[in-house]
């Protein structure tokens, strides 16, 4: 029996270790919104917002850039969409407790456990350029240690998010020369 008591921190850092490694994705098409007829993209500003890792934020957005040309979107100057991609940042704790940590001849005492943490959230909007309304949002939401930044964790949300947005089904634009 004591022994299932001592077990409780071990179990509980266990599944603190757990959680660590999700990445919570969310994407969907404003009310109404369609990318059928959007062929091209505005690139993302390369200036990283303030306070982000700028290593980060740049294979971030050649990551997200990247992933959109891939579904059929061409890269243009004045695109038909504005890409977007933003960073955000928020400190976390949580605390597990228990009624009886461990027993030690016969004395029982709670328990907890703390956990300090940092979420970030990694957006990309789809912006129709013209308009300048929202067309498409996706969201990856991931639990990172700011003191020692994964670079890998962040592609592998970028991938996870990106594999959400619609491939275009507009014909390719045509770049034809003026007539001489």
């Amino acid at each position: 029996r004591g022994a299932g008591r001592t077990l409780l921190p071990l179990a509980a850092a266990l599944a603190l270790a757990a959680c660590a490694s999700t990445v919570d994705i969310w994407s969907g098409l404003a009310p109404g919104a369609d990318l059928g007829g959007y062929a091209t993209f505005e690139p993302i500003d390369p200036a990283p917002p303030p306070g982000a890792n700028s290593v980060i934020f740049e294979r971030a957005r050649q990551g997200v850039e990247a992933w959109i040309e891939s579904k059929g979107y061409e890269k243009a100057r004045e695109g038909d969409m504005v890409a977007l991609l933003t960073f955000s940042a928020k400190d976390r704790l949580n605390v597990y407790s228990w009624d009886r940590a461990g027993c030690l001849e016969g004395r029982c005492a709670p328990g907890y456990v703390t956990s300090y943490y940092t979420v970030d959230t990694i957006a990309v909007d789809l912006i129709d350029a013209r308009t300048g309304k929202a067309l498409w949002r996706g969201q990856a939401v991931l639990e990172v240690d700011p003191a020692s930044p994964n670079p890998e964790r962040y592609e592998t949300a970028v991938t996870r998010l990106m594999e959400h947005l619609p491939v275009s089904v507009a014909p390719p634009r045509r770049h034809i020369a003026p007539a001489s």
